[in-house]
């Protein structure tokens, strides 16, 4: 088991995934407003990153700008956060890359969130972020990762069927992206430049 999660620590490509290193504020991330703090309350170790919210506004930490996250064009990943919302804390999320966002939930106790993302084939420059749209009150995350992951897909002797895809009464159906843990991924995707959000174009 040892052997494993060090495994997954070496192909985590996100910079301080922890929050845990760093002089003012955490190594390899930035505030996006003063309504971003860096606190000593966390899901493991000591250090977590936290927004507060006023119910009519967004604002997120982000991976620094020369951060290079060696996301490979049409490449394929994960990313997953743990995060939490304090007692009477209300509203969404933002998670993972800016060009595919997951809005999400969180609850009161530490709980952890992925999606996977499809990476556009042209010019996958991005910035991944963590943080609130119009949420009222505050949210923790911590334990920040992005891996790279490979699609399985139903093989039934030399038919190959993804998620979204279907064969009824004699007519195929691919019904593209469907959201959820598949985020923008869709086996029938041949190319894309479009950004993404949660379960739209």
């Amino acid at each position: 088991m040892q052997a494993v999660a060090a495994l997954l620590i070496a192909m985590n490509l996100l910079p301080n995934p922890s929050f845990e290193e760093g002089g003012e504020m955490p190594d390899g991330w930035l505030p996006e407003s003063e309504q971003c703090a860096w606190v000593n309350e966390a899901h493991t170790g000591e250090r977590a990153v936290a927004v507060t919210g006023d119910g009519s506004d967004s604002t997120y930490w982000r991976t620094e700008p020369d951060a290079d996250l060696d996301l490979e064009a049409a490449g394929l990943y994960e990313f997953s956060t743990w995060m939490r919302r304090e007692e009477g804390a209300s509203g969404g999320a933002i998670t993972g890359p800016s060009f595919a966002n997951r809005d999400v939930r969180p609850s009161d106790e530490w709980s952890r969130t992925a999606h996977v993302f499809h990476v556009p084939n042209v010019d996958p420059e991005g910035y991944v972020r963590v943080g609130h749209w119009r949420a009222q009150g505050t949210f923790f995350f911590d334990d920040a990762r992005i891996v790279p992951v490979t699609a399985v897909h139903v093989e039934r002797g030399d038919l190959t069927l993804g998620d979204g895809e279907v064969i009824a009464d004699g007519t195929y159906t691919a019904q593209g992206a469907p959201g959820g843990y598949g985020g923008n991924y869709s086996r029938s995707l041949y190319y894309h430049t479009a950004h993404y959000n949660s379960s739209r174009w």
